[in-house]
């Protein structure tokens, strides 16, 4: 386990705030611009490995991650607005299903921790306005 300095308590803290948003460290830097974007990089490829960050895809070619919490988000699929970038998560039966399906479509196994972008519901709102 990697010791808690402040800057590692800053990442985590600003991660835990945001549990339904994912993150470039580029918009977390800007969040934070007291810690450098090496440190940055460093410390949330660290916290990805340990399970504190979970990677849910990429904004272009900079990749995104969210806060996991593995007691209160075990392994599932999640959904995820291109636009805003609000995460919500799907639940057990939700995912087990879209596994199903992908299975007996595709003969594909889908991976629980997928995300599925799209766009969400005020996004959309928005766009028809």
């Amino acid at each position: 386990m990697k010791y808690t300095t402040h800057q590692r308590q800053e990442i985590l803290t600003f991660f835990r705030n945001n549990p339904s948003s994912s993150f470039t460290v580029e918009e977390v830097a800007l969040s934070l611009p007291d810690i450098g974007k090496s440190t940055l990089y460093r410390m949330v490829g660290e916290m990805q490995e340990e399970g504190s960050l979970r990677r849910t895809g990429s904004l272009g070619r900079r990749a995104q991650y969210q806060f996991s919490d593995r007691q209160k988000c075990p392994q599932h699929m999640h959904i995820r607005c291109t636009r805003c970038g609000r995460t919500e998560h799907l639940d057990k039966e939700a995912t087990e299903k879209i596994e199903r399906i992908v299975e007996n479509l595709l003969g594909f196994e889908a991976k629980p921790s997928t995300v599925l972008d799209g766009l969400c519901k005020e996004c959309r709102k928005k766009e028809n306005s």
